[in-house]
Formats: C-alpha cells, structure tokens, sequence
C-alpha cells in the first residue's frame, strides 16, 4: 500500500467514524471478505451495466451497515474498478458494499447516467434481502462526478415530479 493511499484510508476513516458511528463497526480480516465482481443489474442496447459487492464474512445473524458507491471520472471516464480498493478497505471495516457503473459521455447524455445509477440502486433495494443488514444504516459515498449524480439521483427519488 502506498502513502497516498494510507493518507487518504487515514482521513476517511476519520471522517467515517465521525459520520458513520465507525466505532460500532466490527473490523474483519482480509480474508473475511467475499468479493462477488462483474454483477450485471442492466442492460441498455447491450451494453450490461455492472456492480461489484464486498461483503464481510461475519457471523450469521450479523446486521450490516450498507455503504453504495459510485465512482468519480468526469462523467467521461472510470469506473467501478478504479473504487475496488477503498470499497475492500470499507468491507473490511464492517460495511457490505455495493459499486455500481454507469455509461459514459459521449455515448450517452447525463439523464441516461442518472437512469443508470436509479436502475443500480433499484437492484440494490431488491438485493438487500439477500443479506443480513441494518436498513436504519444505509449510506452512500462517491468521488467528483459520481457525486454528482448520488446527488442528483437522491433529489430526483425524492421529488414528486
């Protein structure tokens, strides 16, 4: 692991604690993860979309904190495997954590991306019945454009227009 990458673990675990009760959340080994890669949850004129989960090995009956993430690049560029890293230091920690991808600019417009991130979160909901989670804990993180669109994508569902 390099510095830039330590540094960055270091001041997000810090903000993380703060802001997600960090301290209630039991840390794993690194073989207590479970990586399920490459889950398609779309398709749009044959271009799948897909996401990664990293999911702790805890003990039956554990209730996990979900974290979903969305990657940054501009809306042009990246994707979920640019996050594989930290969204592994978050599993880690505790947290059961959804990647998600979207199409990229040129080949779409930004409303197919926010389509694309809305179909991804639908997935997840349905998903989630699949594991053991706390539903009262539920977050979401993303880097520069893919902030964008978690922002975008959480006013949108909760607009009535």
């Amino acid at each position: 692991m390099g510095l830039f990458e330590k540094i960055v673990i270091s001041a997000t675990k810090i903000k993380m604690k703060k802001a997600f009760n960090m301290g209630e959340v039991q840390e794993v080994s690194p073989e207590g993860l479970k990586e399920h890669r490459d889950i398609p949850y779309a398709n749009h004129e044959g271009k799948e979309l897909l996401m990664d989960i990293f999911e702790p090995i805890v003990p039956k009956g554990t209730e996990l904190p979900v974290i979903v993430n969305i990657h940054g690049g501009g809306l042009i560029g990246g994707s979920k495997n640019l996050s594989a890293g930290f969204c592994r230091q978050l599993a880690k920690r505790g947290y059961l954590v959804f990647s998600l991808e979207y199409r990229l600019i040129p080949e779409v417009r930004v409303y197919e991306q926010f389509d694309d991130v809305c179909a991804g979160m639908d997935c997840i909901g349905r998903k989630l019945v699949d594991f053991d989670v706390d539903f009262t804990r539920i977050y979401m993180v993303a880097e520069s454009a893919g902030a964008y669109l978690a922002t975008y994508v959480a006013a949108m569902k909760n607009s009535e227009a």
